[in-house]
C-alpha cells in the first residue's frame, strides 16, 4: 500500500500496553517485533473472546466508536470519539449523521455482525465510506474469502486483504482496514468481527 511508509521501524506502533517481557529494548521496531506484539494482542483478545463476559456488548459499541476514530483520522479528518458519538446520537432518525457519522454507523454495522460477508453488506459500508460502488468494490467478498480461506496466519492473511483491496481501490483504504475484522474473525473463529 502506498500510503504506509516503506521502513517497518517508522510505523506509528504504540507498545507502552504490552508487558515489559514484549516490548522491544531498542527503539527500531522490526517486522519480527511487530509480529510478536500482534501475537501477545491476539492471544489477549482470544482469551477476553472466550470467556464471553456480559458486558461484551457494550465493549463491542466501544471498539466500534474508536475504530471509527481511526478510520476518520486515516482519512484526513479531525472528528474525535465524542463528535462521533454526536453526529450519531444527536441526529434524527432517517436524517444524516454526515461523513464521520456514516463512519461510525459503518462500524455498528460490522461489529454487530454475525456469518459473512456478501456483495450487498460490502455496497452498504462502501455507501457509509462514500465510496463509488463499481466492478472493483463487488469483488471485494472474494478477497476477503480467498484470506480467510488462505492458510497464513490470520494478521497476515488480514494484511494480504487489506493489500489485495487497496490495489484494486485505492480509495478504499478505511473500508479495506473495516472488513480485515471479518477475516481476522473467521480465522481465529470468533463469534463476531466486534470482538476485537
Amino acid at each position: 500500500m502506498d500510503s504506509l511508509p516503506a521502513s517497518p521501524s517508522s510505523l506509528p506502533i504504540r507498545l507502552s500496553g504490552l508487558p515489559a517481557w514484549g516490548r522491544p529494548n531498542g527503539r527500531d521496531v522490526t517486522e519480527a517485533d511487530a509480529a510478536f506484539a500482534a501475537g501477545i494482542a491476539l492471544k489477549s483478545l482470544e482469551d477476553l473472546v472466550r470467556l464471553d463476559p456480559v458486558w461484551a456488548g457494550c465493549w463491542r459499541s466501544r471498539q466500534a466508536l474508536k475504530c471509527a476514530a481511526a478510520a476518520v483520522q486515516l482519512m484526513g479528518r479531525n472528528e474525535d470519539e465524542h463528535a462521533l458519538r454526536d453526529a450519531v446520537l444527536l441526529t434524527a432518525p432517517g436524517s444524516d449523521p454526515g461523513p464521520a457519522g456514516n463512519l461510525f454507523l459503518a462500524m455498528q454495522k460490522v461489529s454487530a455482525r454475525t456469518g459473512g460477508v456478501k456483495t450487498a453488506f460490502v455496497e452498504e459500508l462502501a455507501g457509509c465510506f462514500a465510496l463509488r460502488w463499481d466492478d472493483a468494490l463487488a469483488s471485494v467478498p472474494d478477497l476477503i474469502d480467498a484470506a480467510t480461506q488462505s492458510g497464513r496466519a490470520a494478521p497476515f492473511a488480514a494484511a494480504d486483504m487489506i493489500d489485495a483491496i487497496c490495489a484494486v481501490r485505492p480509495d478504499a483504504e478505511g473500508l479495506a482496514f473495516t472488513l480485515a475484522d471479518f477475516v481476522l474473525a473467521n480465522k481465529l473463529n470468533w463469534p463476531k468481527p466486534g470482538d476485537r
